[in-house]
């Protein structure tokens, strides 16, 4: 159903043009989209705070060795209508970059989103990367008006990550307004 609705609002637009890319060339990118995201039973479900958002992480990331970039995309009630995995890192490192994940946040017609990536070390504490690269995600943000909610960091439980109830919210902790 989803996909349908989609398709029909692109349709709308066929033959405008975007900061210089046609309407058309946007659509064929939505089936590429389609096949990286990834559909969970948690689709349909509201995130209400930052331990709701975990617990979905949780289950995505669940003791990985690397760390993966994850985004939720809600609509205006803050109901899941899609999650999509942005990056595969290394086991210090994952390298999302702002123009997928708001790609993704647009195509999926998205009001706000949630990102998480996890810490294999199991420390969830942002480090002054992760810090730098939510603000420059606000930001971004705010320009084609998609909010940020929360960047949720989950520590890796195999690896001891226990600490701060295994996750870390920088909208809990003040670092997103």
């Amino acid at each position: 159903m989803r996909t349908k609705v989609l398709k029909n609002q692109l349709e709308l637009f066929e033959g405008m043009e975007f900061k210089g890319v046609r309407a058309e060339a946007i659509r064929e990118l939505v089936p590429a989209w389609r096949k990286t995201a990834v559909r969970t039973e948690q689709v349909g479900s509201k995130i209400t705070c930052s331990e709701d958002a975990a617990k979905v992480f949780k289950a995505l990331v669940a003791d990985d060795p690397y760390e993966n970039f994850w985004t939720l995309f809600l609509d205006s009630q803050n109901q899941i209508i899609g999650v999509e995995k942005v990056a595969r890192g290394t086991v210090s490192q994952a390298s999302p970059h702002i123009r997928n994940i708001m790609a993704g946040a647009l195509v999926s017609c998205a009001a706000a989103m949630i990102c998480c990536h996890n810490h294999p070390s199991g420390n969830p504490k942002p480090s002054d990367e992760d810090i730098e690269f939510t603000e420059k995600l606000v930001r971004a943000g705010e320009i084609i008006q998609i909010k940020l909610l929360d960047h949720v960091i989950i520590g890796n439980s195999l690896l001891g990550g226990t600490g701060l109830n295994g996750h870390y919210s920088l909208a809990d902790n003040g670092q997103i307004n």
